[in-house]
């Protein structure tokens, strides 16, 4: 109806009119109202912060996340409101356009194979490497300082996760390929238990909460033991293979195996058959569980509802030849499902998904490595090969160029040869080989 109007029309509106128009608006058109001419770009500037107060909120809620942690619960004025709104809009516009700021972090040639923000804290990055350690790292805009390093595996730090402790610390786990699970004090990487959970069986994955510690290893078995005792509770052992990913939530927990078989376990049951079984066409490397969706990863992306079980909801791939290791999706209600996957031949993936619809790009930041685990937030996206490479969507840094940066404790910038991870990457690709091996033998199963 307003585009119908003759030109200058909404000049002619007492300014008080003009606010009323405006605050209906979502933070997208309001943005689009600010380059419609110098007039309206003034009163929006000079409106009072209520004009751009209440879109950021509602900017927040559509995108599920808190207005705090988005660090904008301290504004006050509209010229506040109005730049912290435009930043987060222009960044999302990043992430759909793929257009971002790379930066490398070197470690040395370590291979990342699992990556987790800090609480959500887009600024710590902590990372389990495959020179027996984990480390926290700070990150700033093309620089970072190692902050905490846990030494005390003898083979490579494959998995970890961090938590509460029952006397009110933060602890984190870490799970090792020399079959240990180590129990740390997270503010000073001291090193508080450790056990092990299946006759040393290298250790895929551990998760824990108040009261057990789970963990799943390559003899294809799922472990739960008390979290104060450390004794074996139950298991779970139908997985024919690798089980190297699993998520529970309340008394489900699914599993993801190089069986090809993703199961959904009911934890109050140990030793029983799954409740479900869903089967892929390929191996699988980790997964999501989220309410009553599951994301599989393999070859691409398969999505079920646990609700209608009889076929997958959708199958999301750029190459059907890549195997993709890692996968992270967040809902949104207004820009549809995001999901981001890494994989083998240095891809990282992103998928755009809004009912029947797909958008898609992928982002060739680690050349031909393959990237076993990839992370990201609100504004940057952390991923791992024989270096960790830093995105940021933000649209300060956006269009800045690549730079490479120490991650061994300093914030100097130094150049390092990437081709210093090639080996690792040739034994890798042997392994894998001897992987793909066993899977003749599954082909019986049901």
């Amino acid at each position: 109806y307003i585009a119908a109007l003759p030109r200058g029309t909404m000049d002619l509106l007492p300014l008080e009119v003009l606010h009323l128009i405006f605050q209906g608006l979502s933070p997208p058109d309001l943005l689009r109202c600010e380059r419609v001419s110098t007039s309206w770009r003034n009163t929006l500037t000079e409106a009072g912060k209520h004009i751009w107060r209440k879109p950021a909120l509602l900017y927040e809620e559509i995108h599920r996340s808190s207005v705090h942690k988005c660090g904008a619960s301290g504004l006050e004025t509209s010229s506040q409101w109005h730049s912290w709104l435009r930043d987060r809009h222009l960044t999302r516009a990043n992430w759909h356009s793929g257009e971002s700021s790379v930066w490398n972090l070197n470690t040395n040639g370590a291979i990342a194979y699992f990556l987790r923000f800090e609480d959500d804290n887009e600024d710590r990055v902590i990372a389990s490497l495959s020179d027996n350690t984990l480390r926290v790292f700070e990150l700033e805009s093309k620089k970072a300082k190692m902050l905490r390093r846990f030494v005390g595996h003898e083979e490579d730090v494959n998995c970890f996760h961090v938590g509460r402790s029952n006397s009110g610390d933060d602890v984190v786990m870490t799970g090792s390929s020399d079959g240990q699970i180590i129990i740390w004090k997270y503010s000073d990487a001291s090193r508080l238990h450790a056990f092990v959970p299946d006759n040393l069986s290298p250790v895929r994955c551990v998760q824990f909460d108040a009261n057990k510690i789970v963990s799943s290893n390559e003899a294809g078995h799922i472990l739960m033991h008390d979290r104060s005792t450390l004794q074996e509770v139950t298991f779970f052992n139908k997985h024919k293979n690798v089980v190297d990913y699993f998520e529970y939530a309340g008394d489900v927990l699914a599993s993801f195996s190089w069986d090809r078989f993703c199961f959904l376990w009911d934890m109050r049951v140990g030793g029983g058959d799954p409740v479900a079984r869903l089967k892929d066409s390929y191996k699988l490397y980790s997964g999501q569980m989220t309410g009553y969706t599951i994301v599989a990863a393999g070859k691409g992306l398969t999505v079920w509802d646990a609700r209608n079980l009889s076929a997958p909801q959708a199958k999301m791939a750029h190459n059907n030849a890549v195997d993709t290791y890692c996968v992270q999706w967040r809902p949104s209600a207004q820009f549809g499902d995001c999901f981001v996957s890494s994989g083998s031949q240095g891809r990282i993936d992103v998928f755009f998904r809004e009912g029947e619809s797909v958008d898609t790009y992928s982002m060739p930041v680690h050349s031909k490595r393959d990237v076993y685990s990839v992370r990201f937030g609100e504004r940057r996206m952390v991923s791992g090969s024989g270096k960790l490479v830093v995105c940021d969507f933000n649209p300060a840094d956006a269009a800045e160029e690549e730079v490479e940066v120490d991650g061994g404790g300093g914030y100097e910038d130094v150049d390092t040869d990437e081709d210093e991870d090639e080996d690792e990457d040739e034994d890798n690709e042997d392994e894998d080989e001897n992987e793909d091996d066993n899977e003749d033998e599954d082909e019986g199963m049901a």
